[in-house]
């Protein structure tokens, strides 16, 4: 069986014979007596199925699911106050719902929205890309009233967003606002959720309990955890990770990011220079800018990597960065190259 996402959003009407859907919820730090029996009314939905093999990461913005029926009618054209939920990872069997073993499925975080008529979902491939809580590499997801939306001058909202990082206790987490207090939303339709979550289920044992599963060489839990060190989310050494920089030079100021290392100085001095450097070096001089700095001169490369931090010294300037060449040619072929104040080197060559 695949498991599902089971949300249960709780109403503000009250209702007799609601139960909490995971029990009894604890807070540590509550003020006085602070009862977590939700007794208001309720509807459940479930997102569509979730298909994962071990050690794969889940983080997918899933379909929209459309509310019950009885919840849209209801609520048409009116405003639904939400004043807590529960969540829930399941297998939908014959028998009913089972729970999902949380060493089967590790939640880091997720979020879940809830659409109302006069709302759309936007994607922006533009925002956040590399990563973040909004799935890695793939953009931002957010929601906005659409322009015929004919309420969209009042302060209800067209949707309403739900996040949570509880980790492995978002089944024990209270979910609930104080009385007196909700999310409201406007003409409720669809519930739609992006969880990130790790398949930590080691399908090559049988026994009850859990049983660490393989992981990656670069994995930093203990041989004898009791937790999976695909929590952690490390590294697998089966993909190599190239990282591609540009680079640039400059002739005047200081560099927005110093290069800090030569072996980078180095390698960028190659991607920049019209011709490869003749000679790389590495020093620590007040006269040069701290850095990698490039000298050309007569079709001639030099790289040169300053640790010094406390060069004051910009790019292009410091009456010492000097270095001139030139080359005339007769009987014999004279080149000369002077090096800053470190001397000359002549090459002659003849017959």
């Amino acid at each position: 069986a695949m498991p599902a996402w089971l949300t249960a959003a709780l109403l503000c009407a009250a209702r007799a014979d609601a139960a909490n859907m995971n029990g009894e919820y604890k807070i540590a730090n509550a003020i006085g007596k602070y009862s977590t029996e939700y007794d208001a009314e309720y509807f459940d939905v479930y997102s569509p199925a979730i298909k994962t093999r071990y050690s794969e990461v889940y983080w997918t913005m899933m379909d929209a699911v459309q509310l019950p029926e009885e919840i849209i009618k209801r609520f048409d054209d009116k405003v639904m106050a939400i004043v807590g939920y529960e969540a829930d990872q399941v297998y939908r069997t014959t028998n009913g719902d089972v729970s999902v073993p949380i060493y089967y499925q590790y939640n880091h975080h997720y979020g879940a929205f809830v659409l109302g008529k006069y709302s759309e979902m936007i994607e922006d491939p533009a925002a956040y890309p590399s990563h973040g809580a909004y799935g890695a590499g793939k953009g931002r997801w957010y929601t906005k009233a659409i322009d015929s939306d004919p309420f969209q001058n009042l302060t209800i909202p067209a949707a309403q967003y739900f996040s949570e990082g509880n980790g492995g206790e978002y089944r024990k987490s209270y979910h609930g606002y104080p009385k007196g207090y909700a999310q409201l939303i406007h003409s409720p339709t669809h519930f739609q959720l992006q969880p990130m979550q790790i398949d930590t289920h080691n399908r090559d044992y049988n026994g009850t309990g859990f049983k660490p599963g393989p992981l990656p060489r670069t994995a930093q839990s203990p041989p004898d955890a009791d937790y999976s060190g695909l929590l952690e989310c490390p590294c697998s050494t089966r993909r190599k990770k190239v990282i591609k920089v540009n680079y640039e030079t400059l002739n005047s100021g200081t560099c927005p990011v110093t290069i800090s290392s030569a072996e980078e100085c180095f390698e960028g001095a190659i991607s920049v220079s019209k011709t490869p450097p003749v000679s790389n070096s590495t020093i620590s001089s007040l006269d040069f800018p701290f850095g990698c700095v490039l000298l050309t001169a007569g079709g001639n490369a030099k790289a040169i990597m300053n640790t010094q931090k406390a060069s004051e010294v910009a790019c292009g300037g410091g009456s010492n960065i000097t270095h001139t060449s030139g080359a005339a040619a007769s009987v014999v072929t004279l080149h000369l190259d002077l090096q800053d104040d470190s001397g000359v080197i002549i090459t002659m060559q003849g017959p």
